[in-house]
């Protein structure tokens, strides 16, 4: 069995001795290691990639650790940002081709998708709106709907024309 060695100071493995048990060890680690010392090392079973050191006793980093502790931000997954020390997730919205920009959601459907989209959705409302009506019953929120969606096409059709321009 190998017995993993490592320094406190920068938590690198010294050495790997072998050994026939841990207790063995553990009772006399200076046969194994001459250069044992309590002050400055600590010893495992398991190598650790990223060890960290809590109260005695030594752990493998999670992702978590490796983005705050090391800045490691490329660990960073679609909707994370960190904000006060701490790894906060922004939900995804609802849409067309969201995608994460610049610790963003953004909406990145062409004008084509996003115009074929919004008649869709003034169709189906206009549909439910005359099927309402031919049943005898008037609903002025479906219309403010489709306003809103008409005003919502014409707010991103701007956006994309001064990106393109």
């Amino acid at each position: 069995m190998i017995i993993y060695i490592y320094d406190i100071k920068n938590l690198q493995v010294v050495a790997r001795p072998i050994i026939e048990n841990y207790e063995e060890f553990k009772r006399n680690p200076t046969k194994f290691y001459p250069d044992w010392s309590l002050d400055n090392n600590i010893s495992s079973e398991i190598e650790f990639n990223d060890p960290k050191l809590i109260n005695g006793i030594i752990f493998e980093k999670t992702r978590e650790d490796k983005i705050l502790i090391d800045n490691k931000l490329e660990l960073l997954q679609d909707g994370e940002i960190i904000e006060h020390n701490k790894i906060i997730v922004i939900p995804k919205p609802n849409g067309y081709n969201i995608q994460w920009i610049n610790q963003e959601w953004i909406e990145v459907a062409t004008l084509e998708e996003q115009e074929k989209i919004l008649r869709e959705n003034i169709i189906n409302k206009t549909s439910e709106l005359a099927r309402i009506q031919t049943a005898g019953f008037g609903d002025n929120k479906l219309e403010l709907e489709i306003k809103k969606l008409r005003e919502k096409h014409m707010e991103i059709t701007h956006e994309l024309a001064l990106m393109e321009g």
